[in-house]
Order: structure tokens, then sequence, then C-alpha cells
């Protein structure tokens, strides 16, 4: 087999190093093998070794230190023809076009094995870890790696994305959810009964929001998970309860754009595509309103502004 860099990529308590570690202990022990990982190198020249990210400073003195003993280290296992693992986050395109130019200048394979996990499992994971990383890094590396590659549980369904650029010609508009959002059904369906979407309950505080928001942008995107079945009853809901006639008399502009029927794909993929389809090139986002908190965090991570979560901050669904 010939030599090999292999670039992991993940956030911070992804199991990026726990798992090379693992499916490369044999060659790693025999020297086969090489791990470089810049964690290891942070805690051994200012930490005395000890895994405690409260004891280590971010900064680009520090950063360049450890850049340097890094690239030393690749360069001795290039040396001594190694292959390569090298354990990092790797979720910057700059540094992973660095190791895929190393790689081709000195003939080595390279590959990447992408470590994607969820947000809650992350935040739980980095808090078992003795001195974790702050939770903003954490959230900061998931939603980078959001931007790299999404790869949702079933991993049958992976895309990538792109991110979010205001274009000042166009006119603006807002993204509004319908199910745990603008309306309530709590007491009286159960989420699949389509048939009986016409029957929920207005909440009237978010409403207030999106009329307010309406007639500053002029426009109103609905974008619902709901089952395209049941479009037309969702068209009239949103005439009825939400769409006032002062809103209508100023000429206040709406659409809707569902899942189509029988489309059981989770949300936040569904509501990226409709997003792509029918609102990017066309309108700027000045605001969205969701309560699923991956829907949130896929808008958060393609970088939309101003999103409104109005669901339960602890409920995952």
């Amino acid at each position: 087999m010939n030599k090999f860099i292999m670039l992991t990529v993940g956030a911070s308590s992804s199991g990026k190093t726990s798992d090379v570690l693992s499916r490369f202990k044999k060659e790693i022990k025999s020297g086969e093998v090489v791990n470089v990982n810049r964690d290891d190198i942070r805690f051994g020249l200012f930490t005395d070794g000890e895994r405690d990210w409260t004891r280590y400073k971010f900064n680009k003195k520090n950063e360049a230190l450890v850049t340097t003993e890094q690239d030393e280290r690749i360069q001795k296992a290039i040396d001594n023809e190694q292959s390569i693992i090298i354990s990092d986050t790797n979720l910057n395109p700059k540094i992973r076009q660095k190791f895929y130019e190393l790689a081709q200048k000195h003939d080595y394979d390279i590959f990447e094995y992408n470590y994607h996990v969820s947000w809650d499992e992350l935040v739980k994971r980095n808090a078992q870890r003795y001195g974790g990383v702050n939770e903003s890094l954490l959230w900061s590396m998931f939603k980078r790696m959001c931007r790299y590659t999404c790869i949702y549980p079933s991993k049958k369904e992976q895309f990538q994305f792109e991110s979010y650029k205001e274009e000042p010609t166009l006119d603006s508009t807002i993204i509004v959810d319908m199910d745990g959002t603008t309306c309530d059904m709590t007491g009286i369906r159960k989420p699949y009964e389509w048939h009986k979407v016409s029957q929920d309950r207005p909440r009237h505080e978010i409403i207030d929001m999106v009329r307010g928001l309406a007639m500053t942008t002029g426009h109103v995107t609905f974008l619902s998970g709901r089952d395209g079945q049941c479009y037309d009853d969702t068209w009239d809901y949103i005439d009825t309860h939400i769409m006032t006639d002062d809103m209508k008399r100023l000429d206040i502009k709406w659409d809707l754009y569902m899942r189509e029927e029988g489309d059981q794909r989770k949300d936040d993929i569904v509501k990226y595509e409709l997003y792509d389809e029918f609102i990017r090139g066309r309108f700027n986002v000045s605001a969205v309103f969701d309560d699923r908190k991956s829907v949130i965090r896929m808008w958060s991570a393609i970088g939309l502004p101003n999103i409104v979560d109005v669901g339960s901050y602890n409920v995952e669904f």
C-alpha cells in the first residue's frame, strides 16, 4: 500500500482521535503510521502534558509554535517514509489544501474521514471531558463542520450547501415555519394528521412579530415541513389567521412552499432545498422563525441573519 496522509475532519469531541487510535492501533504501535495531533502538541508545549483547556490560551503566538512543531513532526515522518494521520479538526479549507499539496509533493495518497456529530452529543461529550473547550468555540466548530458537509444520522443523506450572501439589489423576505411556530396543534391533532391542520390554534404572539416584520420587508416566505397533501388547507390557514386585511391592502406579498407528498426526509434537508430553489438569488433574508432545533442549526450554519427560535430550549424532535 502506498504511503498516505489521512485527515480527520470534525469538531472537538466528535471522536476523531479515539477512533483513529483504535482503527490504526497496530500500525501506530509498529511505527508504520504516525499520528500527529495539534492538541497533543498544545498540551505538551504549554500544560506539561495535562489535557486541560483552561490552561491553554488560543492566540497567534501559541498557535504558531504549535504549527511549527506539527510541521516538523510531519516532515520527520515523511523522511522516515511513514504514513501520517493528522487527527485534528481540519475545518479550515486552507489547512486541508496545505496537506493536499504536501501529499502531492511527496507522492502520498491522501483521504479524509468526516466526523459529524449532533450538537447535543457534542455538548454532552465536551461536558464529560476534563477541561473541555468553551461552548462558544464548540458551536463555532459545529457550524464550520455543517458548512463543510452535513451528514445526517442515516448516513445516506449527504449534501454540501452554500453559505448565505446578501445581495444589495434583491428585495427582502422573512422565512416563517408553520407547525409549532405560527400555529399550535397541542391537544388538537397528532403531528401527521394533515387533514386537521385547519383546526390548529394560532400562536398570536409569534404571528404579531411576523406581521410587524412583514410590514417592513413587504414579503413573507412560509416554509413548512408539512406533507404537500395539506397545501391548500395550509394556504387557507395563512390567509385567514396570519395575513390581515391591512396587509392585503398594503399589498404585502407571500409565498408558501412545502415538501412534496410522501417525502419523508428530515426537515432541515427539505427546508434547505426549498430555500435553495425558491429564495436564494430572489430575496435577501431579514429574519427566520422556526421551532425545530435541527432547522435552527442549519439556518445558523449557512449564515442567515436574525434567527428567532420560538421553541423550547431543551426540546429536540
